[in-house]
C-alpha cells in the first residue's frame, strides 16, 4: 500500500466522497449534508494514486458517563468502492481515523457496526443494549386517569422542550450521547413517530416509536419504543404515552411492544405496581424475556484523560471513607488490556478492554459480578463495591448512525 494517501475532505474533493457513498450505500450525501452539522474536515478519503477508494467520517460528540462528559469520536459512513473491497483498504482507513482522533484529543471512539468482527480487528469492543418485549395478551388496562394531554410532536414549537427533557433524563443513565446540535430533530423524526405528553400547557415527556411488520430485518414484530424521557416528577407521563401506544397497537393488529431495558425494567415495575395494576399475567406479573440486542462498539483512545475526568465522581463515592480511589488501586494500560493493581493487598486484575469498559465506565457489570481469583482485602473489596455498582446503561436507538 505504498501509494495509499489519506486526506481530509475539502470542497475540492468532496465529490469523491459523495460518489463513493452513492455507489456503496445509494445515499445522497451531497444533499443530506445540509440537514447535518456538516464540516468538511470531519470526512476522510483514502486514495490509491489518484483514485478515491475508501472514505469515512468522524463526528464530534459527547458520551455521558456518571454525569461526566467524555469527548467521543463517533465513526461512521465507512465505505470502500465495491470493486476495491477485500484488499484491506477499509481497515487502513480505520487506522488513519483512529490515529487522527487520538491526535485530536478524543477520549473514546464509538461505532454502530454492521460487522462486529471487522471493527474488532482495529480494537473496538462490543457493548450490548437490550430490549424487552411485552405481549399484548398479557396486558390488562384499567383507566389511566393520569391527566396528561397527548399529541403529536411539533418540530417548531417542541424542539427546545424535548432537548431539555432529554438532557435531564439522560443524566441518570450511562452511555447516552449529549445532543449539541440541531440535526437530531430530523433524526428522531426519521426513526419513528414522536408523541409528547403535556400538562398545564408544558411538555413534560415524549416517546419515539416505530411500528415494525413481519417483513423487517430486525426480528421484531410489533411496536418498538426507540427512545423516551420525562422531566423529574412526571414519570407517569411515560406511562400515559405507553398506554396510548398499546391502544394503537391493538387497533392496528400488532401483538407485541418493545422498549429499552433500563431502570431495572422501570416501565414494567411501575405498570405492575399499585395503584395502577395495569400489567398482569396470572399472579406473577408480566412474562418478560430478553429479545433484541442493539450493539455499539467502543475503543478507548486516552485512558489518562478518562481517569482524570472521572476522578471527582469516583472520589465522591468514597467520601464517607475519607479516601480517594488512588489509595485503593492503580491502572496501567497494556495494548488492549488494562492491569488493575491493588495497593494494600498487592493483587492485580487483568481486564480486556470490553470488561474494563463494562465495569469501570458504563456499569453494565458490577464488582460482585466479576469472575476472578479475588485476593483483595476487605477494605479494597468494600471500596470497589462502592465505586462500581451496576448502573443504568442505554444507547438510544435514535442516536444510531
Amino acid at each position: 500500500m505504498s501509494n495509499i494517501v489519506c486526506q481530509r475532505a475539502s470542497s475540492s474533493n468532496f465529490n469523491d466522497i459523495c460518489y463513493l457513498t452513492e455507489v456503496s450505500f445509494q445515499y445522497d450525501l451531497a444533499n443530506a449534508k445540509y440537514n447535518l452539522d456538516f464540516k468538511y474536515d470531519n470526512f476522510f478519503v483514502l486514495y490509491n494514486d489518484k483514485s478515491a477508494i475508501s472514505n469515512g467520517c468522524i463526528t464530534n460528540t459527547i458520551c455521558q458517563i456518571d454525569g461526566v462528559d467524555l469527548e467521543t469520536a463517533a465513526v461512521g459512513i465507512i465505505t470502500t468502492h465495491p470493486a476495491e473491497r477485500g484488499k484491506g483498504y477499509g481497515l487502513e482507513l480505520m487506522k488513519k481515523l483512529i490515529k487522527s482522533a487520538q491526535e485530536d484529543g478524543y477520549d473514546l471512539s464509538l461505532v454502530f457496526p454492521w460487522l462486529e468482527r471487522w471493527y474488532a480487528k482495529v480494537g473496538y469492543c462490543s457493548i450490548h443494549s437490550s430490549y424487552r418485549k411485552i405481549k399484548l395478551e398479557n396486558l390488562r388496562f384499567n383507566s389511566c386517569g393520569l391527566n396528561y394531554q397527548l399529541r403529536a410532536f411539533n418540530r417548531y414549537s417542541d424542539a427546545e422542550s424535548l432537548l431539555a427533557i432529554h438532557q435531564q433524563f439522560s443524566k441518570k443513565i450511562n452511555g447516552t450521547l449529549k445532543r449539541q446540535s440541531t440535526h437530531w430533530i430530523y433524526q428522531i423524526e426519521d426513526k419513528g413517530v414522536v408523541m409528547v405528553a403535556q400538562k398545564d400547557d408544558m411538555v413534560v415527556a415524549y416517546m419515539v416509536c416505530k411500528a415494525l411488520d413481519a417483513n423487517n430485518t430486525t426480528g421484531v414484530y410489533g411496536l418498538k419504543a426507540r427512545e423516551f424521557g420525562c422531566l423529574d416528577g412526571h414519570e407517569q407521563a411515560i406511562d400515559a404515552l405507553f398506554c396510548a401506544q398499546v391502544d394503537w397497537l391493538e387497533s392496528a393488529g400488532f401483538s407485541e411492544i418493545y422498549y429499552e431495558d433500563i431502570y431495572d425494567s422501570r416501565l414494567v415495575s411501575e405498570l405492575c405496581a399499585p395503584p395502577y395494576q395495569r400489567l398482569t399475567n396470572d399472579t406473577c406479573g408480566v412474562n418478560l424475556a430478553p429479545d433484541q440486542y442493539m450493539v455499539q462498539m467502543y475503543k478507548i483512545l486516552n485512558i489518562k484523560s478518562i481517569l482524570r475526568k472521572l476522578t471527582n465522581c469516583w472520589n465522591y463515592r468514597l467520601a464517607l471513607k475519607g479516601i480517594c480511589w488512588q489509595d485503593i488501586f492503580q491502572i496501567d494500560s497494556q495494548d488492549d488490556f488494562y492491569l488493575v493493581r491493588f495497593v494494600e493487598s498487592g493483587s492485580s486484575l487483568k481486564l480486556e478492554q470490553s470488561h474494563f469498559i463494562s465495569l469501570f465506565l458504563f456499569g453494565v457489570t458490577d464488582w460482585a459480578g466479576l469472575n476472578w481469583d479475588n485476593t483483595c482485602t476487605s477494605r479494597e473489596n468494600e471500596a470497589m463495591h462502592r465505586l462500581f455498582p451496576k448502573r443504568k446503561f442505554v444507547y438510544w436507538d435514535t442516536d444510531s448512525f
